[in-house]
């Protein structure tokens, strides 16, 4: 896979973390996760496998999730790298050193 460029990685950013923000997402995670949580519920204890799966199901659902938060988190990263390289492109005012103004007086005077 190619490298995303940082404005890439806010865009899936933005896209991630309204995905997460949906309302209906929401209600069909929270709906499934209790769905699988009453299946393991209701099995019966002997059924090692088929509770695992249910297992599985739920850890697949949770890991949907932090897959979207770390898109985020990477988003937020690339920002804040983004405002760095534009920050340090801007031209910057130098104070003039201490002893220079001592001695020479302020600047433009």
């Amino acid at each position: 896979m190619a490298e995303r460029t940082p404005e890439q990685e806010v865009e899936r950013a933005r896209r991630a973390e309204a995905l997460l923000s949906d309302p209906q997402l929401r209600e069909a995670f929270d709906a499934y996760r209790a769905r699988l949580h009453d299946q393991w519920h209701k099995s019966p204890a002997r059924d090692a496998e088929g509770r695992e799966k249910l297992f599985q199901m739920t850890v697949a659902l949770d890991e949907a999730e932090v897959g979207l938060r770390a898109m985020i988190q990477m988003g937020k990263a690339a920002r804040d790298k983004m405002q760095q390289m534009e920050d340090a492109a801007k031209p910057r005012m130098f104070m003039p050193r201490i002893g220079e103004v001592l001695v020479n007086g302020p600047p433009n005077a």
